[in-house]
């Protein structure tokens, strides 16, 4: 029973995290020491939670987790649940959830501050504190509504499920018939194609139009076509029905939908023409696919040696490519958030002739600057975008993929994260941003989870011919 005159806490502890750059002994040291087990996640950065009731330890590798998030070594972070208002020059980041919430996107940040000691302490607000209680079941009515909800939620379940079989039925159907299924063609009032699980989508900075359905990665653009990947197996299997679509454009239409390629594994990625050669990141089997004019197969490069499939897929998950107007390449190395995301360069003969990490996990896209920023790279992790030198766009973002890039606006993607099968049917966004200032200037939700942006007209930074056109620099191959 609670004391007559006391005031009942706002706040209470729910998390002390350790940061450190060697978290794997940190954990071992305290499994050992306590006799406890932790559970390991990855999104948004890798960490080991231990439970002890309503507190949980958590051990995060400080070498992938935003900085404005972590505690210097040697210092832990104290967590704390606390819906009062917050001071307004307190440090603030971003608090990544996991899923649609009410299918809204919730802007739930936590603020931090350090005390005398130089330990951290983190304030973020409950969820009820962001949506609003939620009301007590205090009548039959009310309790037949919750009823009701919860069947919406199997049945949702169910859908999906449902939905996942027929896809896969109609994928087969199209891979095999050579055929796409359109929703629109006319492309007029659109400045971008966006790529998704759930279909190739036009968008604007106010709307999107779907095209095409189907599951889509990998897109570029050349001599007033589109390139799209899209995978009609099942993504992460040996079905090998990955392929390449060619959608022309004429009058502000698509006329006509062929197949390019096809065979390809279904764990495609990024795409993009050197020259006259389409390049494709075979990213499950860790090797590049050049496609040659006039020649059947592609030529199978490997830029890492021959990796398993395992370890090409779930360890360094090569997936995007970029011609530097230097005349190397460059390739993207998520690195599964084992470690920071990597970038190898190589020469005309796909040797590697450099190496370098960036400050970024499970990194997406690599586009070219042609300013002080150098280059580009979506940190897909701590959901922001980074330059060279520092992060150019972060915020209220989740799960960042799909870059495209001109003089005056940068678009990017994002999404929540969600395993296999349901990846496909997850939502995303599209954010417009300024070139020189990196202010939002408008969002559009999407359907599904964007894997890659382009401008429709080709006059994008992202893509190397157009970028190499500036500078009058080839591939030799």
């Amino acid at each position: 029973m609670k004391s007559r005159g006391t005031k009942e806490s706002r706040s209470h502890l729910f998390a002390v995290e350790l940061h450190s750059e060697r978290p794997q002994e940190m954990v071992q040291f305290y499994e050992k020491l306590l006799s406890i087990k932790f559970k390991s996640t990855t999104y948004p950065f890798p960490r080991s939670i231990a439970e002890f009731g309503r507190v949980a330890l958590i051990i995060s590798d400080s070498r992938e987790q935003d900085i404005g998030a972590r505690s210097p070594q040697g210092k832990v972070t104290l967590e704390f649940i606390h819906n009062d208002p917050l001071a307004n020059d307190a440090l603030k980041y971003y608090l990544h959830s996991k899923r649609p919430i009410g299918g809204a996107f919730p802007a739930r940040y936590a603020q931090r501050m350090a005390d005398p000691e130089g330990n951290c302490v983190a304030l973020a607000p409950s969820m009820e504190n962001v949506f609003g209680r939620v009301p007590t079941v205090s009548t039959f009515r009310d309790l037949a509504r919750c009823i009701g909800d919860y069947r919406s939620v199997l049945l949702e379940r169910a859908r999906q499920r449902l939905r996942t079989f027929m896809d896969r039925a109609i994928d087969h159907l199209e891979y095999t018939s050579d055929d796409v299924t359109f929703f629109n063609r006319d492309i007029r009032g659109y400045t971008h194609i966006v790529a998704s699980r759930e279909g190739l989508f036009l968008v604007n900075s106010e709307s999107q139009r779907r095209v095409l359905r189907g599951s889509f990665f990998g897109m570029t653009i050349k001599d007033n076509s589109v390139y799209c990947f899209q995978s009609c197996g099942r993504i992460g299997e040996t079905d090998n029905k990955g392929r390449i679509l060619k959608l022309s454009i004429n009058n502000n239409r698509i006329e006509s939908a062929d197949v390019f390629v096809k065979g390809l594994d279904d764990g495609c990625h990024q795409i993009d023409f050197i020259g006259e050669d389409l390049v494709v990141v075979d990213c499950f089997n860790g090797r590049l696919l050049q496609i040659k004019p006039g020649v059947k197969d592609p030529i199978a490069h490997y830029p890492l040696g021959r990796l398993s499939r395992e370890m090409a897929k779930d360890h360094y998950h090569m997936n995007s490519l970029a011609g530097h107007p230097d005349g190397t390449l460059w390739v993207l190395l998520h690195n599964s958030l084992k470690n920071p995301s990597e970038v190898i360069v190589l020469n005309g003969d796909y040797e590697i002739v450099r190496r370098f990490t960036v400050a970024a996990g499970a990194a997406h896209n690599i586009t070219f600057t042609n300013d002080e920023s150098q280059y580009l790279i979506a940190d897909s992790a701590a959901g922001r975008v980074i330059s060279k030198e520092f992060p150019v766009i972060h915020g209220d973002m989740m799960m960042t993929r799909g870059v495209s890039l001109d003089n005056e606006i940068c678009v990017v993607g994002d999404s929540f994260f969600s395993t296999r099968p349901f990846r496909r049917y997850v939502p995303g966004r599209v954010h417009f941003f300024d070139r020189m200032s990196w202010a939002r200037k408008s969002s559009v939700l999407m359907p599904g989870a964007p894997t890659e942006i382009r401008r429709i007209d080709g006059h994008d930074l992202s893509i190397t011919n157009f970028i190499r056109a500036q500078t009058n620099t080839e591939f030799s191959n």
